[in-house]
């Protein structure tokens, strides 16, 4: 059941009224699940809501490749942020005795 209204573009979503989607609403949303595409409905000529896929989560084999693409730092900006953090923890300190809350305690320290 095609309509000429629900032929695919590419990287652009389709707008369609809302009779169209409401008589094809198993197939838009099969196309929005397994193609990924998204739609605009409008009623009226005014866009009143737009389908999108859910995004989908990487499978855990999927993890060391994802972690490889994750930025590092180089081990002098690693030293930096660790001096950095170190200063704030002093002056964290150093206000919370002033208001006799006593030092920051590190939540992770066993």
């Amino acid at each position: 059941m095609p309509h000429d209204c629900l032929e695919a573009s590419e990287d652009v979503s389709r707008t369609i009224t809302v009779t169209i989607a409401a008589r094809n609403f198993a197939e838009i949303i099969n196309r929005v699940y397994y193609r990924g595409e998204d739609f605009v409905l409008e009623r009226s000529g005014q866009p009143v809501a737009h389908l999108v896929p859910v995004p989908r989560g990487e499978r855990l084999g999927a993890l060391p490749a994802l972690l490889d693409r994750v930025p590092s730092l180089s081990p002098e900006d690693a030293r930096e942020l660790e001096a950095d953090l170190d200063s704030a923890r002093q002056e964290m300190d150093s206000a919370r005795r002033d208001m006799d809350e006593g030092p920051l305690r590190d939540p992770w320290e066993s």
